[in-house]
């Protein structure tokens, strides 16, 4: 057989649909059928001789088109293995073996064999397309799905509808089904013809309803058993052992997200609200802010950096300006669990304005470092504990613990926009342990939410507001105060499955208070990171 023969199999021997063929292939096929190894040939055995004398690759193909043929399977993949190893560089050889890897479901080989003949330049366009489809083929009968998709992909740049859904199948069979979808949208998009059309339809219905599969459906139920029994775990891997099998609808996946929550398995709570979002693009079953819950919820799990920048000032008697930057880490996996969190932090502050003659600028500045941690789920208590460190000539160093609890309703983003009822409280408790001094402080807010009716991330609340504090270090150790307050706020940097991660507000207030400290305008700016 002369190499002209081999190109010319290699350009008409592969079907885009159908497993990679050639002519060693169908003999293999023969070959692979047959149960007992046949007699040794005198005619392959001639042709072995030749070779080892004249070891050209055009002979090698030869004898092992010889060995299939005779019916000497394992001689055949002996063979095989020789010439892959000793031609590894010879594109054509490489490529006739992918065939025979192939047809004897070696895939593994087969798929080394043709990226192999891949790396060559010799080959047409149409040649190269044909050994890239057998490879996409033998990758994914070896289970590697993303080299095949990765071959695949380039050569759907132009609109082949028949190989966008060969790769959206591999990806819902991979179990990525936001990739699936993304691939349905684009093939409906490309369906021209009422066949690709019916094919598009068909493949939406797979990725956004799945089969109602007994034993898919076994294990939802079983899930929900477990959850009402508060074994979390346990309906976690229910849920698992459901969406593996393609059951499950987007309220599926939203629930096994957050029993996957409730286990501190992030990753796997991300990747459900994922696929909770994705489905619900198609079939809406959640309403707008139910969705964007999910949302909220992806960028709380998913964020292990942040900060804040503010700037206070207070007019009033003390006539104060400060500005302060805050930074935190939470750590990988202990750094939020289900509410729990622990972050390291790093602040620094310093006075812009103290009064009319107190230390301002450089020699105020006060750094502080240590750790929070919020020990409960379900209330925002924060313990910290810091080490101040002096930085200016009038700064501090000292140790610094604080015990706080906040709470809230309305806060975040209504994604329908409108106008609400809204209340904050605050309150610390902080302890100088050096200086011996006490701090406590608390305030509340009352009010209503106005959203900007086309930007719901656009917020006025008006508020009625009651700051009070105690602090053993100051003349007047209780001072109280009430007023009228302003809060403008924007939300900003989300995405189609994140809620803006970050936003600045401005609020500003007059109080009526019963100490110098207390009393009077406060203006405070606030960048959140």
């Amino acid at each position: 057989m002369s190499l002209r023969l081999f190109l010319l199999v290699l350009l008409i021997g592969c079907v885009v649909t159908a497993a990679p063929r050639s002519a060693f292939a169908q003999v293999a096929a023969a070959a692979a059928a047959t149960p007992v190894e046949a007699p040794a040939d005198p005619a392959t055995a001639a042709l072995q001789a030749r070779w080892r004398s004249d070891p050209t690759p055009q002979l090698g193909l030869q004898v092992l088109a010889a060995l299939v043929a005779a019916g000497q399977p394992a001689q055949a993949r002996q063979w095989a293995l020789q010439l892959q190893q000793r031609y590894a560089t010879q594109p054509v050889v490489q490529a006739e073996l992918g065939y025979f890897w192939y047809q004897v479901n070696d895939f593994k080989r087969a798929q080394a064999a043709f990226a192999a003949a891949l790396q060559a330049e010799l080959w047409s366009s149409e040649q190269r397309r044909n050994l890239q489809l057998a490879l996409a083929t033998a990758a994914e009968q070896a289970g590697d799905m993303a080299t095949a998709i990765g071959v695949l992909l380039p050569l759907c740049n132009d609109g082949d509808v028949a190989l966008l859904l060969r790769v959206g199948r591999m990806y819902l069979n991979d179990r990525n089904r936001p990739a699936a979808l993304a691939m349905a949208r684009r093939i409906q998009k490309l369906a021209r013809t009422p066949e690709q059309q019916t094919a598009a339809e068909e493949f939406m219905v797979d990725v956004v309803q799945p089969a109602n599969d007994t034993v898919g459906f076994y294990h939802l139920n079983q899930g929900y058993k477990h959850i009402r029994q508060h074994d979390d775990a346990a309906a976690v891997e229910d849920f698992a052992r459901a969406f593996a099998v393609g059951a499950g609808r987007g309220f599926h996946f939203a629930d096994g997200a957050y029993a996957a929550k409730r286990v501190a398995n992030n990753p796997l709570a991300v990747k459900w609200f994922h696929f909770a979002l994705d489905l619900d693009s198609e079939d809406h079953a959640f309403a707008p802010q139910q969705a964007y819950g999910f949302r909220r919820e992806i960028e709380t799990l998913e964020r292990q950096f942040g900060g804040q920048i503010g700037s206070p000032f207070h007019a009033g008697m003390l006539n104060v300006w400060q500005v302060g930057v805050e930074g935190y880490w939470q750590p990988p996996v202990i750094g939020f669990r289900n509410g729990q969190v622990l972050q390291v932090i790093a602040r620094m502050y310093e006075n812009l304005r103290n009064g009319g003659y107190g230390a301002v600028g450089w020699r105020t500045a006060q750094a502080a470092f240590g750790v929070k941690y919020k020990p409960l789920h379900d209330q925002n208590v924060m313990i910290s504990l810091e080490k101040l460190v002096a930085i200016g000539a009038r700064a501090s160093d000292d140790w610094l613990v604080r015990l706080g609890w906040s709470g809230g309703t309305n806060i975040d983003v209504r994604v329908a926009g409108g106008n609400w009822p809204s209340w904050r409280v605050f309150t610390e408790a902080a302890w100088f342990l050096q200086a011996s001094r006490l701090l406590l402080a608390g305030e509340a807010r009352l009010g209503w939410t106005v959203a900007a009716p086309r930007w719901p991330q656009w917020t006025v609340a008006p508020h009625a507001l009651l700051a009070l504090e105690y602090d053993t270090a100051a003349e007047q150790h209780r001072a109280a105060a009430a007023g009228p307050g302003l809060d403008l706020r924007w939300w900003f940097d989300g995405d189609d499955f994140r809620a803006p991660r970050r936003w600045l507000e401005v609020h500003g207030s007059y109080r009526w208070g019963d100490a110098d400290r207390a009393g009077g305008p406060m203006v405070r700016a606030t960048l959140s990171l």
